[in-house]
């Protein structure tokens, strides 16, 4: 795989899923409370799923609401200095990474466009 491709995807994922991370939550809406098989992740269907019952299935759903909660509330407090570095940093890397795709991008753009005046 080239790299504008890798690019491009890494991209595409930064977009797609890392934007949007306030949005998602650990469990689905459903519209009866009973039934907590609201949050799924991907799933090979191909392969035996495992399936918690009784008092383990009980504390997973107790642990992962808990869980919810807690980053909730993470998202509520105003960032500290630290985090804010962290996410700084990480900002400055995909901006590069993008700079980088849109070179990419003019440069094939310019490409097809030879190709297309040399066949005229």
């Amino acid at each position: 795989m080239g790299k504008g491709r890798k690019n491009r995807i890494l991209t595409f994922f930064n977009q797609k899923y890392l934007d949007n991370t306030k949005k998602n939550d650990t469990f689905a809406t459903s519209n009866n409370d009973d039934d907590p098989v609201g949050a799924l992740a991907y799933t090979d269907f191909f392969k035996p799923v495992p399936t918690l019952e009784g008092e383990e299935a009980e504390r997973f759903i107790r642990t992962m609401r808990e869980n919810e909660e807690k980053a909730k509330e993470r998202a509520k407090r105003p960032m500290t200095k630290e985090e804010a570095e962290k996410e700084l940093s990480f900002e400055k890397m995909f901006l590069k990474m993008a700079e980088q795709e849109m070179v990419e991008r003019k440069n094939r753009i310019k490409k097809l466009e030879e190709i297309i005046n040399s066949a005229s």
